[in-house]
């Protein structure tokens, strides 16, 4: 059984203050105006955001409706104040299953590879060294996928739209990020990206989440031209918190400069 520690319970009533006012701060509202609304005092209200104070659920389910909130983001606010998150585990909850290591293998030549709770590449098939390189020459502290896109030049380069990636990334990474605020490890992750990257502080700090769906990627490969695959993503649950991402080939172009550049090897 995991039990909240009053480190964890402050970091979590912090970041729901956060991540509240800036959606009143986006809806262009007072505290005054909100807490009129609530039928509480504005002191009362101010403490919430202050990550001070907690707030009753029914007040809660209202400011959700007021802020208009979607879905994924009434998710993300439960959990914060419910405290319904996922423990701390150690590293070798991040050791992967030798029949998950053959799926990735059995999908070449479609690029896969296995994703941890911190977005850290725990495992993959040869193939995705067409898009990110050797993952096998690198650190295991550098092959996390948020640290290259924002500290290497080569993945701002390779990604297409690389501002509106970059967005989206960060909005998952938060929405994970919420679930492990007593994991010291992403704690460090966050301050080393915050350390590197105005980029990515700026968008940590707009307290933005998404949840992470099927999209439609382009990467422009320096040696393939345009590559066009749609990231599917499954959850695994045999390692907590990660995920089997997969790229598809969305055009029979792609799946062709695919092929040819595998046999080639």
């Amino acid at each position: 059984m995991f039990f909240e520690t009053e480190g964890h319970r402050f970091q979590r009533l912090k970041t729901l203050g956060a991540f509240m006012k800036e959606q009143r701060q986006r809806t262009g509202k007072s505290r005054n105006d909100v807490a009129a609304h609530l039928g509480i005092v504005e002191e009362y209200y101010r403490r919430f955001e202050q990550g001070r104070d907690r707030i009753a659920k029914q007040l809660l389910a209202d400011l959700a409706d007021l802020y208009e909130l979607r879905e994924h983001e009434r998710r993300h606010v439960f959990k914060l104040a419910t405290g319904l998150l996922l423990p701390p585990s150690g590293t070798t909850d991040d050791l992967v299953p030798v029949s998950q290591q053959r799926i990735l293998d059995m999908l070449e030549p479609y690029p896969a590879f296995i994703a941890g709770r911190r977005y850290d590449t725990l495992a993959w098939n040869a193939a995705s060294a067409v898009i990110y390189g050797d993952f096998a020459k690198r650190s295991p502290d550098d092959r996390n996928t948020v640290v290259m896109l924002f500290t290497e030049s080569w993945a701002r380069e390779l990604v297409g739209d690389w501002p509106t990636h970059a967005q989206r990334l960060v909005c998952q990474f938060r929405s994970d990020y919420v679930q492990y605020l007593d994991d010291p490890l992403f704690t460090d992750l966050v301050e080393r990206l915050k350390a590197a990257s105005p980029e990515f502080t700026a968008l940590w700090d707009s307290q933005a989440i998404a949840p992470m769906v099927e999209i439609d990627k382009l990467f422009k490969h320096p040696d393939l031209g345009h590559l066009r695959f749609k990231q599917v993503v499954y959850s695994l649950i045999d390692i907590p918190g990660a995920r089997m991402v997969v790229y598809v080939p969305v055009d029979r172009e792609t799946e062709t400069k695919l092929r040819a550049f595998r046999s080639d090897r």
